[in-house]
């Protein structure tokens, strides 16, 4: 809301609906379908495979952007003509293996440089005039590093573009996560459709450095808590989150300090 009431401000005779919804594979196809763009301004990869899935279906072309301490990526993503996001990143990564927003922070001029480059690739796209951007571009501001993924066209078996195989959309498959809330317990578990074997050791000092507290570990599990909540944390990636019982406040809060 807070996002549209200042687009409002930039241009009142644009007109704005805003939608507060958790995206998910229940709702993306029917927010996505009648789009002519996809900006995509998420902070997790179940996410974009998600968009990714949706977009190639329906063929409705769309922008990765993301951004993590000082590095940012973006990749404009037409389907048929550019790869699509799982050519680039082919599998998903393991929860607790990548760096989040709440664990390593982020600078902000890093949001705005890759921001300016992704409405660019908008604009280009919706006049339909100008070199895309296909592959990914990934900038290092702190190091003054730009490079580029020179894939211009998609790949040869890709799972999604190439063969059509809309995995992330499918709720009985094994790509989707769940969060079921447990009765009695004042508690959220979030199971994850793959089985994933991650770091707790790892998982723990990035933690420690997020300021999460009383942080307990061993080979079976990692226990931490961090505002009001407690976090139960296994091997295969699923998590116990006591303190709440809001599905979706759960899924936010397990994308920002594990990582979906």
């Amino acid at each position: 809301m807070a996002a549209a009431q200042k687009l409002c401000q930039i241009n009142s005779e644009v007109e704005i609906v805003a939608r507060v919804e958790d995206l998910d594979y229940a709702n993306v196809q029917a927010l996505v379908r009648t789009a002519d763009l996809v900006m995509d301004g998420s902070d997790n990869f179940e996410t974009r495979y998600l968009l990714n899935d949706t977009c190639v279906k329906y063929n409705k072309p769309w922008i990765y952007s993301g951004v993590i301490g000082a590095y940012g990526v973006t990749s404009t993503i037409v389907p048929g003509r550019t790869p699509c996001f799982r050519c680039l990143f082919p599998d998903q990564p393991p929860p607790g293996s990548t760096l989040t927003c709440d664990t390593a922070g982020i600078l902000n001029s890093i949001v705005g440089t890759i921001g300016s480059i992704a409405s660019g690739e908008a604009v280009k796209l919706l006049v339909g005039q100008g070199k895309l951007n296909a592959g990914l571009l990934s900038i290092d501001l702190w190091q003054n590093n730009f490079d580029r993924l020179s894939i211009e066209t998609p790949l040869p078996g890709c799972a999604t573009c190439d063969l059509h195989q809309y995995e992330f959309l499918d709720s009985e498959g094994d790509r989707a996560s769940h969060a079921a809330i447990l009765c009695g317990r004042n508690a959220v578990q979030i199971s994850l459709g793959t089985t994933f074997q991650i770091s707790l050791e790892d998982l723990a000092a990035r933690l420690q450095n997020a300021g999460a507290k009383e942080i307990l570990q061993n080979e079976y599990l990692l226990r931490f808590h961090v505002d009001s909540y407690d976090f139960t944390v296994f091997p295969d990636g699923r998590a116990i989150i006591k303190g709440m019982e809001e599905a979706d406040l759960a899924k936010s809060l397990y994308a920002r300090y594990i990582g979906l």
